[in-house]
């Protein structure tokens, strides 16, 4: 292989591409705009399946190289069969997933090198919301604890920067439209 046609990574990323991508939003804003999909069916008591094929991106339509599959349930105490993780969880997932994403790809096109990243999260939920017993308390999350554990040559505050990139956390700090369509078969 040839310097020239050699891929340089960082943080397993590659720069180029990357760089190739930032370019091609700018100049063709429209390639920006993605719409990601899910379709759902309910299996039994607390337990269902989401499926994730395809999306729209980058100007045109994508399918997955397989289809994926995510069950979920609720624990015991909830009334569930305990058969796949709660919905609440997947949250906590989809957020640590995308904030880890997030540092790395925003570190990699910074030049900052990340050795090691992990992170737990916690999330607060109080029944009283969700039961209808109480209009004070949310149905959902009260707050969610992020607590990441970086090897890096970057500052504190250069990874925070980088953590704050996180569409996921951006999406569950601020309000977003939530429209729930019902049709009745």
């Amino acid at each position: 292989m040839s310097e020239q046609t050699k891929v340089v990574t960082q943080n397993g990323v590659d720069v180029a591409a990357m760089g190739e991508t930032i370019g091609a939003v700018k100049s063709q804003p429209g390639l920006a705009k993605f719409r990601l999909r899910a379709s759902n069916k309910w299996i039994n008591c607390g337990q269902n399946r989401t499926r994730i094929e395809g999306f729209y991106g980058a100007g045109e339509e994508h399918s997955h190289d397989k289809t994926f599959e995510h069950d979920a349930d609720e624990p015991k105490p909830l009334l569930g069969h305990d058969k796949a993780t709660s919905p609440g969880e997947y949250l906590l997932v989809a957020l640590a997933s995308c904030v880890s994403t997030s540092v790395v790809y925003h570190a990699a096109a910074k030049g900052i090198q990340i050795e090691s990243l992990e992170s737990t999260l916690e999330g607060n939920i109080d029944l009283h919301g969700f039961l209808g017993l109480s209009n004070e308390i949310p149905k959902g999350f009260e707050d969610i604890t992020v607590k990441l554990k970086i090897k890096s040559d970057a500052s504190k505050e250069q990874l925070e920067e980088l953590a704050n990139m996180s569409p996921i956390a951006d999406t569950v700090t601020r309000p977003v439209p939530v429209k729930v369509d019902i049709q009745i078969v």
